[in-house]
């Protein structure tokens, strides 16, 4: 069974941070993490041989890992994007480790919904997703280093949501 989380209109355009743990299990597909309908998408395609990548409008390896996600381990993934940084610099991380980055990155266009696990109208990732957050800011290398050992609790600067599914529920944060 294959399972995904449509969180709505949740990620305006301009400065974003997206973070998850994500287990990959076997099997092929285009293994979407934290994406959009249109405009963004994190995810470790099979077509770039299971490797963590990132992007927006079409240009989907934007910043992009040389190292597959190995099948049946635990990684802690993240992306950035700043569009007031060097005409939009998108930066990439795995394990608290930033493994890309790149600037120059156009702002991603206008995404309907946000999902969990899937972009547009598939697109899953196959495999286990836990302990996601969105950001409405491009956060630090720190606070991606932090966020690795603490839980969240609510109110940090820029938390649009965060889900732990273990808990098998969520929350949307309002402001």
């Amino acid at each position: 069974e294959i399972d995904y989380v449509n969180l709505g209109d949740m990620l305006a355009q301009g400065s974003y941070t997206k973070i998850a743990r994500v287990k990959r299990e076997t099997g092929g597909g285009n293994n979407n993490i934290v994406s959009g309908n249109t405009g963004h998408a994190l995810w470790a395609p099979s077509g770039y041989d299971y490797m963590l990548a990132a992007g927006h409008n079409g240009a989907w390896s934007t910043v992009r890992d040389t190292v597959a996600l190995v099948v049946g381990e635990w990684f802690h993934v993240a992306v950035t994007y700043d569009p007031n940084v060097a005409s939009g610099t998108m930066q990439l991380y795995k394990n608290g480790n930033q493994i890309d980055n790149a600037i120059g990155v156009a702002i991603q266009q206008e995404s309907a919904n946000t999902y969990v696990g899937r972009y547009g109208g598939g697109n899953n990732f196959l495999g286990a997703i836990d302990e996601v957050s969105i950001w409405n800011r491009a956060l630090s290398q720190e606070e991606i280093q932090n966020s690795m050992s603490s839980e969240l609790s609510g109110d940090e600067d820029g938390l649009l949501g965060y889900w732990k599914f273990d808990e098998g529920s969520g929350s949307t944060l309002s402001d």
